[in-house]
Formats: C-alpha cells, structure tokens, sequence
C-alpha cells in the first residue's frame, strides 16, 4: 500500500508542476485542483494503511504541531465566516486544508527510500521546465501557447506566471544542489551534476526575469555561513558560498535592466510596491487583531490604497499585496500571524527534536555532514529562500509555490529517521477518521466547484478575450469606413462599413452565449460577470445610432441599425450583470463606469453621473476620458455630481500644469476659462449656489496649492455678485443698457473680469455701440463660456444667439480694413464653428439613445433652437440628410450665413482688391479646415464646394497679381493664420490642410466633381 501511496504522490507533484490549462482565464487553476484532488486521495490511503497496519511515523508529527494546524484552520473558518466573505475565501480554506493533509501524509508515512524517490522525480521535472523555460525565453515554440510567451519576453515554462516560475527555479537550487551533493554512489561527479543542476536552474529564472527570486538566493548566501556543520568544513563552505555568489553575480548581471529600476524609488516597481504595502499596512490597522476573512485583501483593500494607485500603475483589481506577511495580517489579524507562527515553531521544533544526536545530523565534533544533512541542509534551504521571496512576493498565494511550500514541509519532517509506532486504538481510529472526513470533504465540496471554476475559465476567455475585446475594433472600424463613405463617397468603403458592423453584431452573440455559460457554470467568477454586464451593454450599443454615416449605409443596404425595444432588453440585462457583481465585489471601481453607460442607455443621466463620480472617487482607471464624457452629460441634465465631476476635470489639469513650473502669465491665461466657468455654473443651480460654492472651496484647499487655494477669494466674489448679475441681465433684456453701464463702469476692471454676466453684458453694450474692445472682449467671454463645454450655454442669463448676432454686425460695422479686424472675424468664426460642432456633438450622443433622446426632450430642443440659429455646416448636414437632400454649406438664415454675406458683400464692393479677396480665401480655409479638428464630419458635397470657392478665389487673385505674387501672398497668408493660431489641426488629419495649403500656394489645386 505504501508503494501505491508514493506513485500517488509522484502523480500530484508532476500533475501541479507540469499541468496547464491553455485558453482559460484560470490557466493554473488545474494545478491546485490538482494538488486538492490528490491530497485527497493521499488522505484516504493514509487512512487506510493506518487504520489497515495501524502504524505511523509518530517522531515526525508532535502534538504541538497538529494543535497550530487545528486551530489555525479553526481560527481562517471562524474569520470567514464571520469576517469579508470572498469568493475567494473558500479555495483558501481548500487549499489550506488540502496542503496541510499533504505535509502530514508525507510526514507520517514516506521513508527515506520513498523519500529520496520523489526528490529524484522532482528534480528530473526541474531540469525538463528549465531546459524548456530556456527553449523559451530563446524564442522556440514547441506548444501553440508558447507563442504569446515568446512574444512577452518571459518565460513561464510550464507554471503559466513567469514569477511563479522564478519562484519554482529558485527554490530547486538549494534543493537539488544538497541532494546531488549528498549522493556518495556519484562519486566525482556529484560536485559536477550539483553545479550544472544549479546552473540549469538559474538559467530558468533568468529567463522567467523574476526580480524576487534573486532575494532568496541572496538571503541563502547570507544564511550559508550561519550553519555550524558548515562552518566546521571551511572548504565547503567556501564553495557553496562561491557557487551561491557566482549565481547570484549572474542573475543580477544578465537582469541588469531589471535589477537597475530597483535603484528608482520614485518610478516602477518600487513604487508600486510601496503604494501597495502602505495601502495594505492601513488596511491591517483598520481590523488589526481579527482581520477580515480569508482571501478578503481583494475586496478590502480598494478603501486604503492610494487615491493616485492607477496613476502609478497599480491595477484598479488589485488581488494581493505582494508581501505574503502583510496579507496574512489582513487575513487573520495579529491572532493569525501568530497562530502562523505557532505552526512554524512546532515544525521547526520536531524536526530539531527528531534529528538530534542522529549521526545524519553532521552535528558531531569534527565530523562531516553525511548524505542526509546535504539533503536536510537543501530542503530547508529552499523553504528558507520561499519565505525571503514571501517579503516582496504573491507566489505563495499560487498553486505551484504553495504547493512547494507543504511538499518541503513534509519532506524536511521525513528527514527525521522512519521509525513507525503503533498508537492506541482510539489515537489510530480517531486520526484515521479524521483523515477520512478530510478526504471527503475534499471530494464532495472542494472538487466540484474546482471543476466547475475551471470549466467558467475557459467559456469566459472565449467570451471575452476572443469575441467581447474584438467587438469595439470592429465597431470604430465600421464607423471610420462609414466617415471615409460621407467624405469621399466610395463604395468599397460603405463596404467594409457594413462587413465590419455585422461582424460586430456577430460577435456580440458570441461573447454573449460564453459569458452566459461562465457565470450559470460557477456564479462566483468575478470576471465572468463583469464581462456578462459589459457584453449585453456592447450588444445594445449595437442596436442604436452608433454614427449618422453608418446608419444612413445600413438603411441604403436594408439593415435595420435601431431596435429600441431588444436594445432596452440587453440594458436591463447588464445592469442585472453588473448588480450582481457588485453585491459580490462592492468596491470593483469599473462596474460604474460600465454601470454609467448602462443608465444612459436607460434615459438616466443623473445616475449615469453619480455612478462616474463614485467610479472617480474609487479611482477607476478611465478618469483620463472623464472630461469628454463629463463634457457631453453636463449638456443634458443638471446635476450636482456632473458639476463637481467637471470642476475636479479642472482642477486637476491646474495641477498638472502647475507641476510644470509654467510663468505666472501663462498660469493665468490657462486658469481664466476655469475661473471663469467656476462663476458661470453657478447661474445654472439657483437654490444650491452656496452648497456648490462650498463644495468647489473644499477641492480647491485640498488640493494643498497655494495658487488654487486663493481661487476661493474669487468664487466668495462671484457667489456675492451671483443675484446682482442676474438683475443687470434682466435690465439689458429690457433695453435699460443706460443703467446697466451705470453700474459696470463704477466696478474695478479686475473684479468685473472674474465675473461672466458683468463681462459679458459690457462687452455687448460696447460692442453695440461700435467700440472694437467691447468686440473683443465679448469674444472672450463667448469663448469662455464653453470652453469647459458647453453645459453652460442654456442658463447663462445674456442669451447666447444674442451675442452672437451682436458680434455680427459690429465686426461688419468696423468695415474690416485692418489686420485687428480681421482676426476678430476669424475668432468669431472659429468660435461660431466650434460650437456648431460641439451642439452637433451633445445631439448625436442624445439620439444614439432612444431613450435618452426621449427622455430630454426639452433639452435636445434647446440646443436645437442654437444650432438653428447659428445654421453651420454641421447643422446643415444633418438637417438636409434627414430630407434626403443635398446639404448646403450654411443654412440660408443663419448667423454663420449673415457672418459669410457681410465678408462677400465687402470683397464684392472691389472685385480687384487683393487683401479683400485674400481675406476672403483666409475665412474659406479656416471654415474647410474646421472640419478636420477631429474626425472629418463635412460632407464630401460641403467640402467640395469649400475646395472650389477657393479655387476660384485663387484663379481670380492670379489674374490680379500675377503666379509669382500670388505664391507669396497666399504663401504670407497661412503664415498669418499659423501665427494666430487659427489652424489648430493636429494628428492623422493634418495632412489634409497642409496638402490644399500646398496646392493653394503653388497653383496646383484640383477641383472636385461638384453635381
């Protein structure tokens, strides 16, 4: 029996080493399934052969050390319990329990002949995952899955975790040296095979590149001089420590890259840790006596780390602290630790007690040590350089790490002689029973949710990694066909519109189908839930308007793009996802941001909001995209949460470019907008003025800077100034401006230029009364108002149109002769422009929702009106689509059409003057180039037309001038407009303007076919 007993046990220590589980989420998951199956079984045949033959090594297993193990066990039961309960809690229990069975079978029932077995075998196994660890990291692919291990630069070899190996490879150094070295029957060449054993070893962790495992062996070399029997054998201590140093110097050398960013305390993986154990030593002052629960760290930890931890690169699901001392007083509290530490003393004091005055021990004055003192010496070497990697480590936490930590255990136990007893009936049925019920309740709980966990990996990495993570690439692929089909009008590209749009939908039921399957198969799969809630959101984003061009292709080809009913249908579904993966992990920061999408998709802006600023107050990691998303929900419901979002959106770019050391000219040209729009919102929110004004004081002090902490003088001015702005706007509105500009000229130009209805309205009156200051200064403040977006347009009390009109005819009124006027027509324009595009911008996103679009109606009317008003080309696009007619580039009445009628009427008043007609060219190019300031949004019609009006402008300005003076005043002409800053198009795009600015200097340009 003892023979089947140690194939068993060869079977579970080569099933955990060289087992895994390819294309799963939870690819060595198998080896601890492994290792609990297989204690099992070791359990109940240890069982057996106890109850059957009524032996047992009884020297090797103290009382002690099986009371620590109870209580302990106890101790992570009750803390389960009655503490955090993960969905993790439970495999911890497991595998405690299962590791704890291992290390007393071998203990209790392996001789030395057996023992000496399972070494040879474990370290066979280690030579095969090293060379193929090193056939790794040289870039050979044996298996289809060493591939991506290649590509990654780290080998895994057969652990499926790089570090997971370095940790395996490490430990067998020790391991395998003492072994080899006390193996008499090699003679010779036991110094040679240690050497290369230990040599093939190192290789392995330098491939894996794992920086902790190097502490190990450094703490190994400091501890080698520490042990009397080898202090006693100078020679060999003098090699042992050469080969451990030389080891050492190699590791370091080869991973010098690596080993160099140790030295960067404020970057990198130092950093990281440390953000890492200062979060994880306040998590374990919260709840330091009893902790709270096993496997808890994940769950916990998100309410003590660092409100920067992403912007350090610490994961937002952070599952364990990287110092196993650490998380096991997060675990089980002080009480834990030092029940931990029970076990440990008790196994240290058996084997002290078992091997002493043992001529194996090497102990003995002047004696040599023996065979067994090299293997004993090695063993406990290697549990020595796990718990040095423990400090900075997760291994432990994995199946082959752990698993090494109980198969050392008990093997440093069966270092002590083999000298069976045979205890009393009760002790020998008792602990056979005990036993027994071990191994059963392994088999009936722990084995069926390790299938089932293990079954969930692999339907959820077909659910996300291959269809969910493809879904969106495919989208915007669909979506930039669809732009390249509005702008050029090619059929191919409506095409590959379409192939990409149904593949997407394609995908979507695929992802759906798998992610389904993963959470009915083991319903505590964190991921599978996430990815279940974020697979029905995609589907339903694919049943509503994802870009006007697309659907326009799709209802040309018969494909029914919206579908309110199933979209609301798979909405429902994600937020039921979503919630059930919040009542298991509560603190998961990404569910809101996914659960924000969710509420949109429900009409809810509000709670869409509230869910972004608890995801930013959480430190989710998509905080760097808030400002585009807070930009757009701000426009479409008033809430306080939005507010506070936009004002942090503010704030914190003021600390980044604060941090940049700027002059403090250049910090007050980029803090006017914010200051500015800090005094704006508060018109928007009459009754919460004070609270809001309260709240934005608290953010601006905290932020600890002295430049932002003096803003709060100026929000006190604007919250006393707030009701008087708004009685000055009601008198403009009743043509009382005599009285209006009573007021604003007894005010200090300095305060009133903190105040946006003071500025705006003496801007206005000014302008209306013909002075180009009042132009410009109205033309700030317009821009001011929405260059935070445009969340403030519909309640600041001076009407927008207003404005806007008033600028009009008072820069037409100036007759722009000068170069001043000029650029106050183009900053009009511009300004005029990029709110056409920002109005088009809050449309599209409202009706890309049926039931947002629905549920705003009021507002999505509001900002229609504008948009009329101003009639631009966006406006103009979608308007005339939706008629099926061709769009024009302006709309006839609007104000951008009366700003382009004024500059024609000037130009035609002298068809041979020049500037005039350069002037006209210069509106023309900023208006074409408007369109490419992000992706290009003009028709293929619209921006043919504005290509030929140049042309023909150029074409009439040769015939005034000449080739040679047309090429350098059109030429002196960009630079102008580079030099005002009016072309601002960056990125992919730019190369369009600069190809027409070539071929309108140099006369090369091409006409477009026009119908």
């Amino acid at each position: 029996m003892r023979h089947a007993l140690n194939g068993l046990l060869i079977l579970t220590m080569l099933g955990v080493l060289l087992i895994i589980q390819t294309n799963s989420r939870s690819s060595i998951l198998v080896k601890e399934a492994v290792f609990v199956g297989g204690s099992a079984v070791l359990l109940l045949a240890g069982a057996v052969i106890l109850g059957v033959r009524g032996v047992i090594a009884c020297r090797r297993i103290s009382f002690a050390m099986v009371l620590a193990f109870v209580l302990l066990l106890a101790w992570l039961v009750f803390r389960h319990f009655g503490g955090v309960q993960s969905v993790n809690g439970t495999k911890y229990l497991y595998g405690f329990l299962a590791l704890g069975g291992l290390a007393f079978v071998i203990a209790g029932f392996v001789d030395s002949g057996s023992r000496n077995l399972i070494i040879w075998v474990l370290l066979t196994a280690a030579a095969v995952i090293s060379v193929y660890s090193i056939l790794q990291s040289l870039g050979l692919n044996i298996f289809s899955w060493d591939a991506s291990i290649t590509h990654s630069s780290r080998s895994s070899g057969t652990m499926g975790n790089a570090n997971l190996l370095g940790s395996f490879s490490m430990v067998m150094i020790p391991v395998g040296t003492g072994f080899l070295l006390g193996r008499h029957r090699l003679s010779k060449f036991r110094i040679p095979a240690a050497g290369v054993f230990a040599l093939l070893c190192l290789f392995a962790v330098v491939s894996s590149k794992t920086r902790g495992s190097l502490l190990g062996i450094a703490v190994l070399a400091v501890s080698v001089p520490l042990i009397p029997a080898l202090r006693r054998d100078r020679k060999r201590l003098a090699a042992i420590l050469l080969l451990l140093l030389v080891l050492l110097g190699l590791s370091v050398v080869v991973l010098w890259n690596r080993v160099e960013e140790l030295t960067q305390m404020e970057r990198g993986t130092l950093q990281v840790r440390n953000l890492i154990w200062s979060g994880s030593l306040r998590m374990w002052l919260g709840n330091p006596v009893l902790g709270y629960g096993p496997g808890s760290f994940q769950i916990v930890f998100p309410g003590y780390r660092n409100p920067d931890y992403f912007l350090l690169g610490v994961s937002h699901n952070t599952l364990h602290a990287h110092c196993e001392y650490l998380e096991i007083l997060g675990d089980s509290g002080l009480v834990g630790l030092l029940l931990w530490g029970f076990l440990a003393v008790s196994v240290m004091t058996a084997v002290r007690k078992g091997r002493r005055g043992n001529a194996e021990d090497g102990g003995g004055e002047g004696k040599l040590i023996d065979a067994e003192g090299w293997m004993f010496l090695g063993i406990a070497g290697g549990i020595l350089a796990l718990l040095a990697e423990a400090l900075v480590s997760v291994a432990l936490r994995w199946p082959p790490s752990a698993f090494m930590m109980a198969l050392l255990t008990g093997l440093l136990l069966a270092c002590i002689p083999f000298r069976p007893c045979r205890p009393s009936a009760a002790v020998r049925y008792g602990v056979s029973a005990a036993m027994a019920g071990a191994a059963v309740f392994l088999f009936v709980t722990a084995m069926p949710k390790y299938c089932a966990s293990m079954r969930a990996g692999k339907e959820l990495f077909r659910g996300k990694d291959i269809f969910l993570t493809s879904i969106q690439q495919d989208v915007d692929n669909a979506v930039s066909a669809a732009m390249e089909w509005n702008s050029r009008d090619r059929t191919e590209a409506a095409d590959m519109a379409i192939n990409y749009y149904s593949r997407a939908r394609q995908l979507a039921d695929s992802s759906l189908k798998w992610c389904r399957m993963c959470v009915e198969t083991d319903p505590d799969e964190l991921g599978g839930w996430y990815a279940l809630g974020s697979a029905y959101v995609s589907s339903s984003r694919l049943y509503q308007q994802i870009s006007p061009p697309l659907t326009v292709i799709c209802r040309q080809r018969g494909i029914e793009v919206e579908d309110e009913e199933l979209a609301l249908e798979y909405i429902n579904a994600s937020l039921a996802a979503y919630d059930s993966l919040r009542r298991r992990a509560p603190d998961y920061a990404e569910i809101h941001n996914n659960l924000a999408l969710v509420w949109l998709n429900l009409g809810n802006a509000d709670s869409a909001l509230a869910h972004m600023r608890r995801a930013w107050d959480l430190h989710a990691h998509s905080r760097a995209a808030y400002a585009d998303k807070i930009r757009i929900l701000n426009c479409i419901t008033r809430s306080p949460d939005g507010v506070y979002l936009k004002w942090l959106c503010n704030i914190y770019s003021l600390e980044r470019v604060l941090e940049g050391g700027v002059s403090e000219t250049v910090y007050g040209n980029i803090s006017g907008p914010a200051v500015f729009d800090f005094g704006t919102t508060l018109y928007g929110f009459p009754g919460l003025e004070d609270s809001l004004a309260a709240e934005l004081k608290g953010l601006l002090v905290s932020s600890g800077r002295t430049e932002l902490a003096r803003m709060t003088e100026i929000v006190d001015l604007q919250l006393a100034r707030l009701e008087e702005g708004a009685e000055l706007a009601g008198m403009y509105l009743r043509d009382d401006t005599a009285a209006v500009m009573d007021v604003l000229r007894g005010m200090d130009r300095e305060v009133m230029r903190h105040l946006p209805v003071h500025s705006a309205l003496y801007g206005i009156i000014l302008a209306e009364r013909g002075d180009p200051a009042g132009i410009d200064l109205t033309l700030g403040t317009f821009r001011y108002i929405f260059h935070n977006g445009i969340d403030d347009l519909l309640y600041f009390p001076v009407d927008a149109v207003t404005m806007m009109e008033v600028m009009n005819e008072a820069i037409a009124a100036t007759g722009i002769d000068t170069q001043d006027e000029r650029l106050l027509l183009y900053r009009h324009l511009s300004s005029l422009l990029e709110l056409d595009r920002r109005i088009f911008e809050v449309v599209v996103f409202m009706e890309s929702s049926m039931t947002l679009e629905e549920a705003y109606r009021g507002v999505r009317d509001r900002y229609g009106y504008i948009w009329e008003e101003i009639g631009g080309p966006m406006y103009s696009y979608m308007e005339y689509n939706r008629l099926d007619t061709v769009p024009p580039l302006m709309a006839p009445e609007g104000i951008l059409h009366r700003n382009w009628t004024d500059l024609s009427g000037i130009v035609a008043a002298d068809t041979m003057d020049a500037d005039r007609l350069l002037m006209e060219m210069e509106w023309l190019f900023i208006f074409y180039s408007a369109s490419f300031a992000g992706v290009p949004h003009y028709s293929s019609m619209q921006s043919a037309a504005v290509v030929n009006m140049l042309a023909d402008d150029r074409d009439r300005l040769t015939v005034i001038l000449g080739e040679n003076e047309t090429q350098y005043r059109v030429g002196l002409m960009f630079g102008m407009l580079e030099e005002a800053r009016l072309l601002n198009v960056q990125g992919e795009f730019r190369g369009y303007i600069e190809s027409l600015r070539g071929d309108l200097t140099l006369g090369r340009i091409t006409r477009p076919d026009l119908p």
